[in-house]
């Protein structure tokens, strides 16, 4: 680690632990409820953008702060070690931010970018659709162009808190309907517009995480579009690429915490009066964990080295998607598994350990393999085109 380097973890640190409460990550859980998480999201991401560590990476004209990857890593370690809430519009910052930097026009930039990195906007995708699930190609939310207007009608599922975004990122079908990849359009579409309607869907948790969005004859102006109509599949492709390579790399410290929070819990809950940590299967499990995320650390510092290098992410940032998702899924079953029956109690009852975020958060991970491309889609491209090896359709 550089000088520099030491010095801007030094200052991160230092800020820290005079803008979290003392009580923060010892006894004071986030807010319970997901609005209320939301809300404290919001006030973080505003608070890390006053403090000068917003939009890390990006040009100062637009509000960001010139940062090396590493120092974006070194800011990632810092919050998650001071467990800080984690900021509400991860589809803005994480997805969008640099796709903009990547392929947007000089207007787009200078419109989007101060709000997202500031914290004044929220933004969610709206890809999927209920009968084409992670086949992006085959999406059918139709956008016809009327002057210098996109008309878009169609229904989007499984859009990760729409119901609290401002704008959203848009799939549509602008081309013939049997044109798959080569009549997609990537659009900017603003949630307050006429003619769209958010229906939250409660989840396993309890939360209603996920939504269904419904577009009838929404007006788009056209220079919202991303790109150039009919070219959104090198669009969403450099947008997905981004997130699964910087996205599991920024992620990897928050599940070292988690990590950390096993060991803890293995050594004051158990079963029948014995601490887990005594038993060698919860032990190995452990270590199983601790493994994973010493490779996806690695795996991810060597993403966010191409990233600024300006290689763009490869095919190869699907093994990280996969890893990432599987792992934190196999970590939160562990800890059901060590707390046996009191494991399955969630948020509302009383005796439930840790006021049920073990239980509430294994629940939550089944998500987190589907999203973004499913496991089954990764492993696809894993093989086909890391691998080598023939399609099998």
């Amino acid at each position: 680690m550089t000088t520099t380097e030491t010095r801007f973890r030094e200052e991160v640190r230092s800020w820290l632990a005079d803008a979290l409460p003392a009580d923060w990550g010892r006894g004071r859980a986030p807010s319970a409820s997901l609005a209320g998480r939301i809300a404290e999201g919001k006030a973080w991401q505003r608070a890390v953008h006053r403090a000068g560590f917003g939009g890390l990476g990006l040009p100062v004209e637009f509000g960001g702060r010139p940062a090396s990857a590493t120092e974006r890593l070194l800011f990632a370690e810092e919050c998650a070690a001071a467990r800080a809430p984690e900021p509400a519009d991860i589809f803005g910052q994480l997805i969008l931010a640099p796709t903009l930097m990547q392929l947007g026009t000089a207007e787009q930039k200078a419109r989007f970018l101060p709000p997202v990195i500031a914290g004044d906007m929220m933004w969610c995708e709206t890809f999927s659709e209920p009968d084409n699930g992670s086949d992006m190609a085959n999406i059918q939310c139709r956008a016809d162009v009327e002057g210098d207007e996109l008309v878009v009608t169609g229904r989007k599922r499984w859009n990760s808190l729409a119901q609290f975004a401002t704008w959203t990122m848009l799939l549509c079908r602008t081309g013939a309907p049997d044109s798959r990849g080569r009549g997609i359009t990537f659009a900017l579409v603003d949630l307050s517009s006429p003619g769209i309607r958010i229906e939250p869907m409660p989840m396993l948790t309890g939360d209603a995480r996920e939504n269904e969005v419904f577009f009838d004859r929404v007006r788009v102006p056209l220079e919202n579009v991303l790109g150039e109509v009919d070219d959104g599949w090198r669009v969403a492709m450099a947008a997905m690429t981004t997130q699964r390579a910087i996205g599991t790399a920024e992620l990897v410290p928050r599940l070292a915490v988690v990590v950390e929070d096993l060991v803890a819990l293995a050594g004051r809950t158990g079963v029948g009066g014995r601490p887990a940590i005594e038993d060698p299967l919860v032990r190995d499990g452990i270590a199983r964990c601790a493994v994973d995320v010493a490779a996806l650390r690695r795996n991810g510092q060597q993403a966010m080295a191409a990233s600024a290098l300006g290689r763009p992410p490869g095919p190869e940032v699907s093994i990280a998607k996969l890893h990432w998702s599987e792992s934190e899924q196999r970590m939160h079953r562990l800890a059901v598994e060590m707390l046996g029956l009191r494991g399955l109690l969630v948020r509302d009852d009383e005796t439930a350990v840790d006021d049920g975020y073990w239980a509430h958060y294994w629940l939550w991970t089944h998500a987190l393999t589907i999203h973004s491309g499913t496991s089954e889609i990764q492993r696809n491209i894993i093989a086909e085109r890391v691998l080598g090896l023939p399609r099998n359709r």
